[in-house]
């Protein structure tokens, strides 16, 4: 059963951040944006205030886009997915240092980390980072060699968008390895406009077959640019993203 790892010092933490009347400047020091760490894991959480006392911190690791908590359909049986520690109620200090653990069934992926503090009773303080978990079995990023579009795209509504490739998808020591989702959205690049999904997918069984897929614009879309996004994640949640410019008139 999938779960998360949670360290609980003191349930009012979320009363106190709702009381808050301002935000105080906390900083995380450490680790820094796109570290990466390979389970099982241990690191440290290092943050700061400019000014002021922590009454309480909590830190929080969940999975970021693409990534998924990857289910019973994967061939891996990874449990964990999120991680959180709560502070007891008077840490009252101005820097907070706290060591991380990840299990080797932790799932990999790239995840947010969360610190947030009370400061002074009343001041909530938050800061953001985001780091890399990777299990050994498979650290590489999979990669397609897309033929169509073959550069940015003008197309007219009702006509169809190709998105052709070749799927390469391989584990630590190049061993072959399995796709696990291949999701293709068009994003506006301005307000008013939904997303659009093209494809969202489990790949075909052969990890290595093409990438074949057929869109045709909707008239009701609003005329304007947007960003094709081509996503390609792993069943370790190793992901790449390609990105394209698409103009519809």
């Amino acid at each position: 059963m999938k779960k998360a790892l949670v360290f609980l010092g003191f349930s009012a933490f979320m009363i106190a951040c709702n009381q808050q009347q301002g935000k105080a400047n906390l900083a995380i020091g450490t680790p820094t944006d796109n570290s990466t760490f390979i389970l099982p894991a241990s690191f440290n959480v290092d943050a700061s205030l400019l000014e002021g006392v922590i009454n309480q911190y909590k830190i929080q690791l969940t999975l970021a886009s693409p990534c998924e908590a990857i289910d019973s359909a994967s061939v891996q049986n990874f449990d964990n997915f999120s991680y959180l520690f709560v502070s007891n109620q008077s840490y009252n200090q101005s820097i907070l240092s706290h060591n991380v653990q990840l299990p080797a069934d932790f799932t990999p992926g790239y995840y947010m980390c969360v610190v947030s503090c009370i400061v002074d009773q009343n001041t909530e303080g938050k800061d953001t980072t985001f780091v890399y978990v990777k299990n050994t079995l498979d650290t590489i990023r999979p990669t397609a060699a897309i033929s169509e579009p073959s550069g940015n795209v003008t197309i007219n509504k009702g006509d169809t968008l190709r998105i052709m490739g070749l799927v390469d998808e391989k584990r630590t020591g190049l061993i072959q390895g399995e796709m696990y989702r291949i999701k293709v959205t068009m994003e506006a690049n301005f307000s008013g406009q939904a997303p659009l999904t093209v494809t969202n997918q489990s790949p075909p069984s052969d990890p290595n077959d093409s990438l074949k897929v057929k869109y045709k614009i909707p008239s009701s879309i609003v005329s304007g640019g947007y960003t094709l996004k081509i996503m390609l994640l792993d069943e370790f949640n190793n992901f790449t993203i390609y990105t394209y410019q698409v103009q519809v008139n």
